[in-house]
């Protein structure tokens, strides 16, 4: 969680040292994700605005649902397997109390 916190503060408008501005370009943003990467032709539909030069450097899109598509995506992947999980659970519960000898 702190390297994230410290990846968000390259979009602040400081002179970093060289080696923290080594640390911003060569560990970008990646985090554990399950999620699914936005197709190309999506990310054409939504418009890029003018954005400040900090953001634009790291080539960020100026749309948010662009920018945590595959975070989002992780999150519905992670809600949908834990419904199905709590359906499953709830099915061999139920039965369970059916089948009784």
């Amino acid at each position: 969680m702190m390297s994230k916190f410290i990846l968000y503060l390259r979009y602040l408008k400081v002179n970093y040292s060289p080696k923290m501005l080594l640390y911003f370009y060569h560990y970008g943003t990646s985090s554990f994700s399950l999620g699914l990467a936005m197709p190309d032709s999506w990310v054409e539909d939504f418009d890029q605005k003018t954005i400040p030069n900090n953001f634009g450097f790291y080539e960020i899109h100026s749309s948010y649902l662009v920018n945590y598509f595959s975070t989002l995506s992780t999150l519905l992947i992670t809600a949908a397997l834990a419904l199905v999980l709590m359906l499953a659970t709830y099915l061999a519960q139920k039965s369970k109390s059916v089948v009784q000898f």
